[in-house]
C-alpha cells in the first residue's frame, strides 16, 4: 500500500487496454476517492491526466482536501471507465499521522508478540516476518498502518503527548496482531486456538487506560499545541470484528 504524509502529493492512477491487450484509451475516465471521514471527491475531465496511451492518473494533496490532522488513515479510491477499456478497479493508500514514527510499531514488535506466525513455506520458525512467511513483511506493515488509523480514531485525538508514545506503540501491536489473525488464521479463531481472543481483551483494556491517561495528561481536553481534544466516552468496535466472533 502507498503512504504518505499529509502535505505530499498523493497519485491514484490506472491503465487500461483493448480487447488485443494494447495499450487504449477509454470514452472517459473517472477516479472516485474516499477519505478517512467517509466524504468523497471525484476527478473527472481535466483533473484526470493521460500523458500516454491507456496510462491515467490524478493527484492531490491531502493536507489541502482535509486538514493536517483530520486527513491521516486509509484512503480508498476507485477507477471507472466507459467505452474501449470499459472497466473499475479500486485502489488505497495511507496517509501517515502526525508524528508518526514516535509512536508507530515496526514489523519486528508484531513478530515478538506472534512469533508462532513466523513460519516459513518450509514450515521453519524464524522469529521475524520476511519476504517468505505468512504473512509477509510487507502485509505486516499493511496491518500496521491500518492499525495505527484506528487507535488514533478511537482515542479521538490530534496529537499524541510524548509521554505516551510507548504506550500507543503497544496498543497498536495488539491491534496489528489482531488483524493479522482475522487475515490470516480464521479458521484457528473459529476453534479457539488462536491468540485472537486474548488479544481482543488485552486491546479493549489498554484503550480504556490509555483513554483515562490522555484525558488525564491533557488536562480534560485541551493538547500540548493548545488545540481541542475530542475524548471519547466508549470503544468503538472495529468493523473487523465480525458477528461470528463475538463473545
Amino acid at each position: 500500500m502507498p503512504r504518505y504524509d499529509a502535505d505530499d502529493t498523493a497519485r491514484i492512477e490506472a491503465r487500461f487496454t483493448n480487447d488485443a491487450g494494447a495499450p487504449a484509451n477509454p470514452d472517459s475516465v473517472t477516479f472516485t476517492v474516499e477519505r478517512p471521514d467517509n466524504t468523497e471527491q471525484t476527478f473527472s475531465g481535466s483533473d484526470v491526466l493521460n500523458p500516454t496511451t491507456g496510462y491515467f492518473y490524478a493527484e492531490f494533496v491531502p493536507a489541502d482536501v482535509l486538514t493536517f490532522d483530520t486527513s491521516e488513515g486509509v484512503w480508498r479510491w476507485r477507477v471507472a471507465s466507459t467505452g474501449e477499456g470499459q472497466g473499475g478497479e479500486p485502489g488505497q493508500f495511507f496517509v501517515r499521522p502526525k508524528y508518526y514514527d514516535h509512536w508507530r510499531p515496526w514489523v519486528a514488535d508484531c513478530a515478538a508478540r506472534l512469533r508462532a506466525r513466523t513460519m516459513t513455506k518450509g514450515g521453519g520458525e524464524v522469529g521475524a516476518f520476511t519476504d517468505d512467511t505468512r504473512p509477509t513483511a510487507e502485509q505486516v506493515e499493511s496491518l500496521i498502518d491500518q492499525a495505527s488509523s484506528e487507535v488514533l480514531r478511537a482515542l479521538k485525538i490530534r496529537n499524541v503527548p510524548a509521554e505516551l508514545y510507548e504506550d500507543i506503540r503497544t496498543l497498536v501491536t495488539v491491534r496489528a496482531c489482531m488483524h493479522i489473525e482475522l487475515s490470516y488464521f480464521t479458521n484457528e479463531i473459529r476453534s479457539d486456538v488462536s491468540p485472537y481472543r486474548e488479544l481482543k481483551e488485552l486491546y479493549k483494556e489498554g484503550l480504556a487506560e490509555l483513554q483515562a491517561a490522555i484525558e488525564d495528561s491533557l488536562d480534560g481536553g485541551i493538547d500540548d499545541a493548545g488545540g481541542e481534544v475530542f475524548l471519547p466516552t466508549h470503544s468503538f468496535p472495529p468493523a473487523a470484528d465480525v458477528a461470528a466472533y463475538k463473545e
